[in-house]
């Protein structure tokens, strides 16, 4: 059994990117949204090969405390929006972050109450009644709504319950428009068998998002607490970390983690994917790498190499991808600044 494809008349993505620290994860020293993504860089990502922008939103940059919206915001995205139809791309509207749910609360950033409370549920769900007023008319061929990015659930049963009466409100306004559904704890592959998904709704796109390992893309990423201040030798592939370094290590949370990465390679890599290909094909769902990519801190060759064998990868499994991100930041592809591209690694995102 394969996973699904799309119909002929349904969504197009190819390869894609995401728009980070956009409209979500504003951070200081990052360009204001107005100028950050312009009709030039829709042009660009069109002549470089891309097919999709995944579009990142913040509650707190959309709305205000009071639930009131910011106009001047939702006419950026807009304006956005309208610049990939007119170019013939399509676009992933991701709720990325809500006032009741960060993805990294574990590590400091936000809180995370969307599970503990009714009303926060009740709230989650309006916002997405709210977003479906404003954009129900687009096409269906052009845009899709992603639930939300990396539900964390003690309980992946709690996040099952809270999507799956998100994806009911959405089905009485919009019953074609295509849903991204991700996996609990991150989108992660390997907890893709505990996810549940509407019965019968063939217009869904299943979601994982990718950074194996971890400890090698995540390299001195100040947002992971307990890798933060690792500073040894890093390498791919192979031995993530020499064997006799590791060994000599202290024991540490660093150190756990640095022995869960062990080994990799391509066929590591593909293996980890697994589970969630398995169940896209079990449920006959296309499925969707919505994010994959590792730091731009890394040795280069490496780092490219890491590149060159998810993109092969991503081609031999025929996976629809979006890597993370576009504007430099930390991973990307074009500097957020200066506009300088990383060509090289452009041409191995698309050509392999």
């Amino acid at each position: 059994m394969q996973a699904r494809d799309f119909p002929a008349d349904a969504l197009r993505l190819g390869y894609g990117v995401n728009l980070s620290h956009w409209l979500a994860q504003h951070f200081d020293g990052t360009p204001d949204a107005e100028i950050y993504f312009t009709e030039e860089d829709v042009h660009f990502l069109k002549e470089k090969g891309f097919g999709h922008v995944r579009l990142q939103i913040e509650e707190s940059e959309m709305w205000d405390a009071q639930g009131k919206p910011y106009e001047a915001k939702f006419a950026i995205l807009t304006r956005a929006m309208d610049w990939l139809q007119a170019a013939g791309m399509s676009a992933i509207l991701d709720l990325h972050i809500l006032n009741c749910h960060h993805f990294n609360a574990v590590n400091g950033e936000g809180e995370n109450t969307l599970f503990d409370k009714e009303e926060s549920v009740t709230h989650f769900i309006g916002i997405w009644e709210e977003l479906s007023q404003r954009y129900s008319h687009y096409p269906n061929d052009f845009l899709a709504y992603e639930i939300l990015n990396e539900a964390v659930a003690e309980d992946p049963e709690d996040w099952n319950r809270v999507q799956l009466a998100c994806v009911a409100a959405l089905r009485k306004l919009e019953p074609e428009r295509i849903l991204v559904l991700g996996s609990n704890r991150w989108q992660q592959p390997q907890m893709f068998p505990y996810l549940r998904v509407p019965e019968g709704d063939k217009h869904l796109l299943l979601s994982f998002h990718f950074y194996v390992p971890i400890c090698f893309t995540h390299y001195t990423a100040h947002w992971l607490n307990d890798f933060a201040n690792f500073r040894g030798p890093i390498q791919y592939p192979g031995h993530i970390v020499p064997p006799e370094f590791l060994e000599a290590l202290p024991e540490s949370p660093a150190k756990k983690l640095l022995q869960e990465c062990a080994y990799n390679d391509k066929e590591t890599l593909r293996q980890a994917m697994m589970p969630a290909i398995t169940y896209a094909k079990e449920h006959q769902l296309p499925l969707y790498c919505g994010e994959w990519g590792c730091l731009r801190v890394l040795p280069r060759e490496q780092r490219l190499q890491w590149h060159r064998d998810m993109t092969q990868i991503l081609k031999e499994e025929k996976l629809v991808n979006a890597m993370w991100e576009y504007k430099y930041h930390e991973f990307g592809i074009r500097h957020e600044h200066t506009g300088e591209t990383d060509d090289e690694l452009i041409d191995i995102i698309i050509n392999g």
